[in-house]
């Protein structure tokens, strides 16, 4: 190839790429005049003549340019698209935003009956632990509290103050009938409900004389032993049905 052929090439190339580019910002302005749906006024933000803007942007430039801000928000009193926004009315991002979040339940109202407190003297652990949570399934009781000790029993009744105190024979320090008595005169408002292993008349007899409520048998169904408390709490007596029949004809008889 010639030296001089080759000393004009860069030259040709750029004059190439230069008419290339003419072409195709020519070709973007055309589209964009077909697809205006009318010219654009004389003087203003129109398009230019060789592919110029007449505030001089390139086309592509002007292609990519932001798009302008959106209208301001109508008010929620119904004015035109310039009136200014109520900013007390929520926009719809949050009004799904506020649908979307899961209310929270209710509280209970002001002045509906509150739970009865049921304090537990139980020395089997397993035991006091199954008679507790089974009182705290129910919607009218609550556990206020939990003992295995006769020495304890007269505090911890002291700062609870239980509805109802339902409580074993015989704990791991000694028997709780003893107690009956003292707990009664200095929490007259506490019944006493006893929960025994023994179905014995003469030890159901011993616990209603000295002032407890009822007697329910430790092996007597759920539903006997949370009907024996809830008869307790409103005041009635209740024994047994293991040893009813035989504590009546025994009162019969004497």
């Amino acid at each position: 190839m010639p030296q001089g052929t080759q000393s004009q090439s860069p030259a040709l190339n750029t004059a190439v790429a230069a008419a290339l580019l003419r072409e195709s910002q020519l070709a973007l302005h055309s589209k964009a005049q077909k697809a205006s749906p009318s010219p654009p006024a004389e003087g203003g933000e129109g398009w230019g003549e060789e592919g110029h803007s007449s505030c001089g942007w390139p086309v592509r430039q002007q292609l990519d340019a932001p798009l302008p801000s959106p209208l301001p928000a109508r008010s929620s009193r119904g004015e035109g698209v310039g009136a200014v926004a109520n900013p007390a009315a929520p926009s719809v991002a949050q009004t799904s935003r506020q649908a979307s979040v899961p209310q929270c339940a209710p509280l209970p109202a002001i002045g509906s009956p509150a739970k009865a407190r049921i304090l537990v003297v139980e020395d089997n652990p397993f035991f006091r632990e199954g008679i507790s949570r089974l009182i705290n399934r129910q919607p009218d009781l609550c556990c206020c509290g939990e003992s295995d000790s006769v020495a304890l029993i007269p505090a911890i009744a002291t700062r609870e103050k239980p509805d109802l105190i339902l409580l074993d024979v015989n704990l791991k320090d000694g028997e709780s009938l003893q107690l009956i008595q003292p707990l009664l005169r200095s929490l007259p408002m506490t019944a006493i409900l006893i929960l025994s292993t023994s179905d014995e008349v003469h030890a159901a007899e011993t616990a209603l004389c000295a002032g407890a409520l009822g007697y329910v048998v430790k092996h007597d169904s759920v539903a006997e032993i949370l009907g024996a408390i809830r008869d307790v709490l409103r005041r009635k007596v209740f024994v047994s049905s293991a040893l009813a029949t035989r504590l009546a004809y025994k009162l019969i008889r004497s």
